[in-house]
């Protein structure tokens, strides 16, 4: 059996091109593996190089090492008029937006990349409580309409 190795950047967001298989991203030049990172999409949360561990039927392959470079630039702020607030927060925050309509998708991620809520909305509009979570940095991702909103989160 032959695996299609090759990845899709767009973006921050890499798509092995194997469909039905497992998956692992790891960091590249020394292949540490990324924590939580097993779907066939990864989405980077910080600058780097990345590769995806795929295994099928038996096969194991990885692809080349792809950079991702731009990561929490404008070209993820696609979504525009989106108000977070707090942040910095110790629990509640409120998400709005005036010009988003439609389903949406918010999750908060911790520092490496893995999704601690994923929470779909009819409307953009909202809260989400992390006054269980501990005390640091996460990133809130926002994605409607094909576009991904990103920002950095502060708990405190």
């Amino acid at each position: 059996i032959n695996l299609d190795n090759t990845v899709t950047q767009n973006g921050a967001s890499l798509t092995a091109n194997e469909n039905g298989a497992t998956y692992q991203w790891v960091n590249c030049p020394a292949y540490t593996f990324i924590t939580g990172a097993t779907s066939q999409v990864y989405s980077a949360v910080s600058n780097g190089d990345y590769a995806v561990i795929i295994i099928k039927n038996g096969c194991t392959d990885t692809s080349t090492c792809i950079t991702v470079t731009g990561v929490g630039l404008s070209n993820l702020n696609a979504l525009a008029d989106i108000v977070i607030s707090p942040n910095p927060t110790n629990g509640i925050i409120n998400i709005s937006s005036q010009k988003m309509e439609g389903h949406a998708t918010i999750r908060i991620l911790n520092s490496v990349g893995q999704i601690i809520i994923s929470k779909e909305f009819i409307t953009p509009n909202g809260n989400i409580d992390i006054s269980t979570f501990s005390d640091g940095m996460y990133y809130l991702e926002i994605i409607a309409e094909n576009r991904m909103y990103r920002t950095k989160l502060i708990k405190n």
